[in-house]
């Protein structure tokens, strides 16, 4: 569980300044003149106004969601796959549809656990679009 939940914080590392971009291109008022910008145009544009650091605008808030839907998704995949191994009178592994409803309910129940931190990382990553007045000024997700 713990190496899972570690390895998507490390993709987050990578992925994050994505997905920044991508919700700060899908905030309402972010186009000037009616004119969306780009990828490269939004990515300036974060430059600009909060400098390289911004590019990771809530990275607390996806470390969290990483660590929850890893550790959730594979933690149930394994006590699952467990019982039923333990059930099994010759210890066999269990049939590939049966290993793909596991991996169902297990990705379902994580993603479940993950949603609030999924919600908390878009706002942060859209905050800064936000009229001074108005931002929540959200730092880290404790």
């Amino acid at each position: 569980m713990v190496l899972s939940a570690s390895a998507g914080m490390g993709a987050a590392c990578f992925c994050h300044p994505l997905d920044v971009i991508r919700v700060q291109m899908q905030v309402p008022g972010s186009s000037a003149g009616g004119v969306k910008p780009g990828v490269l145009g939004t990515t300036q544009g974060i430059i600009k106004t909060s400098g390289a650091r911004g590019l990771y605008a809530g990275i607390s808030a996806a470390f969290l969601r990483q660590w929850l839907y890893g550790s959730c998704r594979m933690g149930i995949f394994s006590q699952l796959l467990n019982s039923y191994k333990a059930s099994s009178a010759d210890g066999t592994p269990p049939p590939l549809p049966l290993k793909m409803g596991m991996g169902m309910v297990s990705g379902g129940i994580g993603a479940f656990a993950g949603t609030p931190a999924e919600v908390a990382l878009v706002r942060m990553g859209a905050d800064s679009m936000l009229p001074v007045a108005e931002r929540l000024s959200l730092i880290h997700i404790s």
